[in-house]
């Protein structure tokens, strides 16, 4: 019996299989693709940095963004004066305004180097002064003077009775020999007194004060020279903010 063989007729050739061709159209399609992807990434980074800039999400940074209408935001001292707000050592006059010449008192004084060489208080200081009460119930000023007068930086103004004077304004002569006291242990010795210093009309122990605070910086942007600034005039605003924010940033790193 004859079989049919489904054999190619000679001469014809034989089915081969389709070669796929290489779409360049395919490799557009996916160079854009990654293009778009690339842009939106680059877009979601860029959003995310500026919301991280802005403080939004640290509540710390927002309060970095503090501005007071008599000091501009380009100001040399803003870190600095913001900085003093912030953490208490000089608060702001009223509201908006820092007030960078009001002049300081004495408690102002005190409190601010209270806290920038970090000494405790804990609102069970006993009425040292007759004239600054004291709250045995929470911290106030009869705190800082307190713990101002036992570390022997600070003392009162007048003996019989025993005064503190609060609301007297405080010259920087006093600032200074109050910081030297304070930070008398970390400052570094005064070796030579400059001629500038000895020259000045101050008692040794304020002379040794203005030097150490000079030779560590402390005074830095506080416009305090010696035979330059007034030392019997009152200190400003600005200047204790930026004089105990350079106080305690050296005092943290010792």
């Amino acid at each position: 019996m004859r079989q049919d063989w489904d054999v190619p007729i000679l001469g014809e050739p034989a089915e081969r299989p389709e070669k796929k061709r290489f779409s360049f159209r395919l490799v557009k399609r996916i160079v854009l693709n990654l293009f778009v992807l690339a842009a939106f990434l680059g877009a979601v980074y860029t959003l995310y940095t500026l919301v991280e800039s802005s403080g939004i999400l640290d509540p710390g940074e927002v309060q970095a963004q503090l501005t007071f209408e008599d000091i501009p935001e380009n100001y040399v001292q803003v870190e600095r004066i913001t900085t003093a707000v912030e953490t208490g050592l000089v608060p702001a006059a009223a509201g908006t305004r820092f007030g960078p010449t009001d002049p300081m008192d004495r408690m102002e004084l005190a409190k601010a180097v209270v806290l920038a060489m970090g000494w405790p208080v804990d609102g069970e200081a006993q009425q040292i002064f007759d004239d600054v009460e004291a709250d045995l119930t929470s911290i106030d000023d009869s705190d800082y003077a307190a713990a101002i007068f036992w570390h022997h930086a600070m003392s009162g103004t007048g003996d019989d009775p025993l005064v503190f004077s609060p609301d007297a304004s405080a010259s920087i002569r006093l600032m200074l020999l109050v910081m030297g006291r304070a930070a008398t242990e970390e400052l570094p010795e005064a070796d030579e007194i400059t001629d500038a210093i000895d020259d000045l009309e101050l008692s040794s122990d304020e002379k040794e004060a203005f030097q150490r605070l000079l030779d560590a910086e402390i005074l830095e942007g506080t416009a305090i020279q010696p035979g330059i600034t007034d030392l019997e005039g009152p200190v400003l605003r600005e200047q204790l903010a930026i004089a105990t924010v350079n106080l305690k940033a050296f005092i943290d790193r010792q």
